[in-house]
């Protein structure tokens, strides 16, 4: 995926607006900001659709760190349940940085494991690939998302929901005006190497995240 800024002779390939901001790399398609944030939106309905991870009568808990896009991601979830009479309240939490994802997954299972409300995680598709590449090579599957619901050795922890996993960090980046950001996590910077090499490649592993033989493997063949 690239960010541009302002490209002559292109032009927004859903609305025709020359304003365009972003190109998919894996699809080549061109967005504007307006059809970028609607894409997003759009993955984020399907999502939560396909895995049945809200109800209208929810009260929702909404997790916001203090990264850059924070503020992107909660304001598309508000629109994208502004239609239904769910209650949302959001609590702030003191992580700043992609590196510390880990973290956050601890102390928020740690202690909102008995929480009545579904809480919202702000985990994107580059945390869940990276979330499987960690599990991988150090052979021990702490946390896992798997079809928009977290895993923590292996048991679902049912009140907790990612509806952001087909958002990439670049969308949301260029969304809030950012270049990017570094990472030191070995397994997040292995996403962005694997990415660069062949683009697209984290959607193919989010899916096969969903398939049969991959969740037999991990024991949880039942889900299917």
């Amino acid at each position: 995926m690239q960010m541009m800024d302002s490209p002559k002779n292109m032009t927004c390939s859903r609305c025709g607006s020359p304003n365009v901001i972003f190109i998919r790399r894996y699809s080549g398609e061109l967005l504007c900001e307006n059809c970028l944030r609607d894409s997003l939106l759009s993955r984020m309905r399907r999502t939560v659709s396909k895995y049945g991870l809200l109800s209208r009568e929810d009260s929702i808990l909404f997790l916001r760190t203090k990264l850059p896009y924070a503020g992107i991601l909660f304001d598309l979830f508000i629109e994208m349940e502004s239609k239904f009479p769910v209650k949302i309240s959001s609590i702030d939490l003191d992580f700043k940085s992609r590196d510390e994802i880990v973290d956050l997954l601890r102390e928020a299972s740690r202690n909102l494991i008995s929480s009545r409300e579904k809480v919202v995680l702000p985990l994107i598709l580059d945390d869940a690939v990276s979330l499987l590449l960690r599990s991988i090579f150090t052979g021990s599957p702490d946390f896992l998302i798997i079809s928009g619901r977290l895993y923590f050795l292996l048991n679902e922890l049912s009140n907790f929901v990612a509806p952001f996993i087909e958002i990439s960090v670049e969308e949301l980046s260029v969304l809030c005006g950012g270049s990017g950001y570094e990472v030191r996590d070995p397994y997040m910077r292995m996403v962005e190497e694997l990415e660069e090499e062949s683009p697209g490649i984290r959607f193919n592993i989010l899916r096969f995240m969903e398939r049969a033989d991959f969740l037999r493997a991990m024991g949880l063949g039942n889900r299917k």
